[in-house]
């Protein structure tokens, strides 16, 4: 970026406002290709530069700042004033160097992941070297482009919070559910978003969950096990309204939720239902060939691997994509007592009185 140089991209700019055309996109390009030329550029080429950009790109068109965007955003000599410039401009220019320049301040990179576009913060959470504070900012955001980019980044590190955050917005979102479950740092946390994962996901969170289940001390209950006869008898009968009716029920859930499991193309679902009522393997199959008919002759060895599981390792999965968690629903029992306000869960206050009518006459 010689003397030359300068004075030929003036004559350039003089040309043409003599002929009232705007040249500016042409001589910011010039000036980006020729400082990318650069390998070390000294302090006055860096200045000569940020001073060209300082006045060309303000005139520059949309589409000629994406393309000088492209062209710097991965140069480290690039000045942060220059970058800042395009960043301003917004839309497209701005979202390639936010993803892409490798000098942003924390600072610039934290306020457009909690106030920025869309775009912007999307482009943001498919970074490299984010930290703490702008990964905690994008996963409060709610746009799926943004929470799908932050869980397909394999190096941005999220909080568990942060996380379990993403799989409950996941059950309702396949995109954001498949990136989630592509994580190695989702583990457990997953289990809700079974339905969305692939034949070989499903195998390994099956495996996981029935070895977890088998080195407990003690035998996980399954609350579907008091259900057994029901569920076989109405499965036997190939009547899917009463079966779903009797799942739903156990599970304190809707049968739109049930029916969701009963319905997918994989099988596995289904299989896990009858393994948490504790059925034996004999006539879960034969329930299945009954109530499914059509589609269980296309199950291979997942549906097998589904229908061998114990209740307790079965009730996680299904629980999990049901309730979008491990543990069972309070019963949905409402208790007033003298502790407090009203309670949904009469196990965790059994010793305190109930309010008599007499006690509140009396008040």
């Amino acid at each position: 970026m010689d003397d030359d140089f300068i004075s030929r991209l003036q004559t350039l700019a003089e040309r043409g406002e003599a002929q009232n055309v705007k040249y500016d996109g042409v001589v910011a390009r010039l000036a980006a290709d020729e400082f990318c030329k650069l390998a070390q550029p000294g302090s006055a080429e860096t200045m000569r530069f940020a001073s060209i950009m300082r006045e060309a790109l303000p005139e520059t068109d949309g589409l000629s700042a994406q393309r000088i965007a492209e062209s710097i955003a991965s140069n480290p000599n690039v000045p942060e004033a220059v970058l800042n410039q395009i960043i301003e401009r917004g839309r497209e220019a701005a979202t390639v160097i936010l993803e892409a320049a490798p000098h942003i301040s924390t600072a610039l990179l934290l306020a457009r992941a909690e106030c920025g576009a869309t775009s912007e913060a999307a482009a943001i959470a498919r970074r490299r070297d984010l930290d703490a504070p702008v990964i905690a900012a994008l996963a409060r955001r709610t746009e799926p482009e943004t929470l799908r980019a932050l869980a397909a980044n394999p190096t941005a590190h999220i909080s568990r919070g942060a996380l379990l955050n993403l799989v409950q917005r996941g059950r309702f979102d396949p995109p954001l559910a498949r990136a989630l479950l592509a994580r190695v740092d989702a583990g457990a946390d997953v289990l809700c978003l079974f339905l969305a994962a692939d034949q070989d996901r499903r195998r390994t969170i099956m495996t996981d969950v029935q070895r977890l289940e088998l080195s407990r001390p003690v035998r996980a209950p399954s609350p579907l096990e008091a259900s057994r006869r029901t569920v076989l008898s109405a499965a036997g009968a190939g009547n899917l309204r009463a079966f779903a009716n009797a799942i739903a029920l156990a599970m304190r859930t809707s049968r739109a939720d049930v029916e969701r499991m009963i319905e997918d193309e994989g099988g596995e679902p289904l299989a896990l239902l009858f393994s948490a009522t504790g059925a034996p393997t004999a006539a879960a199959t034969e329930a299945i060939a009954a109530l499914a008919p059509a589609r269980a002759v296309h199950w291979r060895d997942n549906v097998m691997l589904a229908l061998g599981m114990n209740a307790g390792a079965a009730w996680r999965i299904v629980n999990a994509v049901a309730h979008g968690r491990t543990r069972a629903p309070a019963a949905a029992r409402e208790f007033r007592t003298h502790a407090g306000p009203p309670v949904f869960d009469g196990s965790a206050h059994r010793e305190a009185p109930l309010v008599r009518k007499d006690d509140l006459s009396r008040a």
